[in-house]
């Protein structure tokens, strides 16, 4: 029968929740699609229950076409659906905030279940909610897709350490088809067991066979059924790409800490004071309530405290010293035991860290600072967050031992509101690319109403260098018309906007093709007989160009829009979140 929740836990895991929420959520009211989630959420917002059923079968049939991850588009899919159910978009947002907040409770059970004592353990949740190197939690496809791979690993964790062992396997493998990348942290799990004994030796060989024979079943499935990423681990680049980020991964998430420190004091501003004051409350409560035990040691030190004077010793023989360095120096048992623990943790902590790092071959670990491409450190987060947690203990028992506990506790409480403000500003980045998204399309679809089959709409990047977390304008932006409106089934092609980089005017004058100068992905080409409508950015608006621009083949047929038209077709669920009730600015 499992045990009721005492205060202190209950306790613990609000300031989590409030940590998670202030840091990555507390905006989520302004946030919106970004980037891949066109692509995958608004189909499952519009999904019935019979169309969730039938997608979701088809990921398993589909298995080479998921990227070998059919848990990672599944989960999209359902969490979306869910979350569009309950309450819309901010439905899926407080879905995420869920995921999210789980995620760094699960953390702390891990380290309690590892038997730390709770001056470690909740700094480390703490540290582990507030990680800075990874700035994705508000984007809806690594909130659905990622985290519940790192909470599957997390929860294998528990199970671990819990004595069940069996369940525990299969849980964590669960990782690999979500999200593989988190996966080797699994390697590193027995190293947070308290004793290093020869039957914990014996159970780690295990442990490590278990890991090869899963991962090396995850290959050879990944190969038969066709994934297409399998040929990337015979290029050599590739693999030079994997030991860069083994080296510079973890020096990147660890030093994080520091750097968003220092960036996040400039994100406290007036707006949302109050967050960072809420915040800041629960963790001076939090870590005041800590059990703060002496350092290991300070309890015989103070025995050994002798009366002032001179005894005489008699002189003894001369022996073979066959004591260890401890006898010697008289270190006690509890003490030599504490030290060791303190060791172990420190190379457990370090080994999860460079563990975070094995799988991540698509992105550049050492140069990702910004944007949706620090997911690649989203497994870093636990031995980093590990290592915080141990500092900040040893700050805390330090200011004990010298009488300046509160101090500490203020000074602690403070670096952790920073980290908020880190996370206050990625928020911000994430709100003001929704916005900037808002009113670029409802000026798109007010401008270019005359859509046809071939139709493609230029569109100059508005508003992009003002965001550097997410990008406005990216590959997924030639589809976000189908999401909008329901075309025609039978047109040979659906019209798509395309955005169209500065200095366009220039290289195309100068013989460059059009297709060099516009933003889409590899494997999607521009239509031969395509009818193109430009729209130009003028004092941060955009108007639509009239007349042909002689000298420019492609653009000898532009001309304006039917007045008073609209679009015709019938408009889709995304519409009455990204397109604005103001009309926008009309061509001059």
């Amino acid at each position: 029968m499992t045990a009721p929740l005492s205060k202190r836990q209950v306790l613990f895991g609000a300031a989590l929740a409030i940590t998670v929420w202030a840091s990555h959520f507390c905006r989520m009211a302004e946030f919106g699609l970004y980037e891949d989630d066109y692509w995958r959420i608004p189909p499952a917002m519009e999904a019935g229950w019979g169309d969730l059923c039938s997608s979701l079968a088809d990921l398993v049939v589909k298995y080479g076409h998921t990227q070998g991850r059919p848990l990672h588009d599944g989960l999209i899919q359902l969490f979306a659906w869910t979350g569009a159910r309950l309450a819309g978009m901010q439905g899926m947002f407080v879905l995420a905030f869920v995921i999210v907040a789980a995620n760094a409770v699960l953390f702390l059970v891990l380290l309690r279940r590892a038997e730390l004592p709770e001056h470690i353990a909740v700094p480390a949740a703490l540290a582990f909610a507030l990680f800075p190197a990874d700035t994705t939690q508000a984007f809806l496809t690594h909130s659905f897709g990622i985290q519940p791979s790192l909470g599957l690993l997390l929860l294998g964790g528990v199970l671990y350490l819990s004595g069940r062992r069996k369940l525990a396997h299969c849980v964590a493998a669960g990782s690999l088809f979500c999200y593989e990348t988190v996966y080797p942290l699994w390697l590193g799990v027995p190293l947070l067991e308290r004793g290093w004994s020869g039957r914990w030796r014996r159970r780690l060989v295990v442990h490590g066979l278990i890991f090869t024979l899963v991962v090396g079943g995850t290959v050879l499935l990944r190969s038969l059924a066709g994934e297409g990423r399998m040929h990337l681990l015979r290029s050599e680049m590739v693999r030079q790409r994997l030991l860069n980020n083994i080296v510079d991964g973890p020096v990147v998430a660890l030093t994080s800490y520091w750097r968003k420190f220092r960036s996040g004091i400039d994100g406290l501003d007036a707006g949302f004071w109050w967050v960072a004051a809420l915040a800041a409350i629960a963790f001076v409560v939090v870590l005041s309530v800590l059990e703060l035990p002496p350092l290991p040691g300070e309890e015989q030190r103070e025995a050994d405290v002798r009366p002032r004077g001179k005894k005489k010793r008699k002189k003894k023989r001369a022996e073979p010293e066959t004591r260890s360095y401890a006898e010697r120096r008289k270190i006690p048992l509890a003490l030599q035991a504490a030290q060791s623990r303190s060791v172990r943790l420190v190379a457990a902590a370090v080994v999860l860290l460079v563990l975070a790092y094995p799988f991540t071959a698509t992105v550049d670990a050492g140069r990702t600072f910004f944007g949706r491409g620090t997911r690649v450190h989203v497994a870093a987060a636990v031995g980093a967050a590990l290592l915080v947690g141990l500092v900040w203990s040893l700050l805390l028992r330090l200011a004990v031992r010298v009488r300046l506990a509160l101090p500490m506790v203020l000074l602690a409480a403070g670096y952790f509101t920073a980290l908020v403000g880190a996370g206050l500003r990625v928020q911000d980045q994430y709100a003001l690319c929704w916005r900037v998204q808002q009113e670029a399309w409802t000026q798109i679809v007010s401008l270019a109403p005359d859509l046809g089959p071939q139709t493609t709409v230029l569109v100059e990047r508005v508003g992009a260098a003002r965001s550097r977390e997410i990008a406005p304008w990216n590959w997924a932006t030639h589809m976000v018309l189908w999401r909008l409106y329901e075309f025609p089934a039978d047109w040979p092609r659906w019209p798509q906007v395309v955005p169209i980089f500065r200095g366009w005017e220039a290289k195309l004058r100068a013989g460059r093709p059009l297709r060099s100068v516009v933003e889409l992905p590899y494997y999607q080409k521009l239509p031969e007989d395509a009818q193109y409508i430009l729209l130009r950015e003028r004092d941060g608006r955009l108007v639509r160009v009239e007349r042909p621009i002689p000298g420019i083949d492609e653009f000898a047929a532009l001309g304006p829009a039917p007045p008073g038209a609209e679009v015709p077709y019938r408009r889709r669920l995304l519409y009455q979140y990204l397109i604005l009730e103001r009309p926008a600015t009309s061509a001059p």
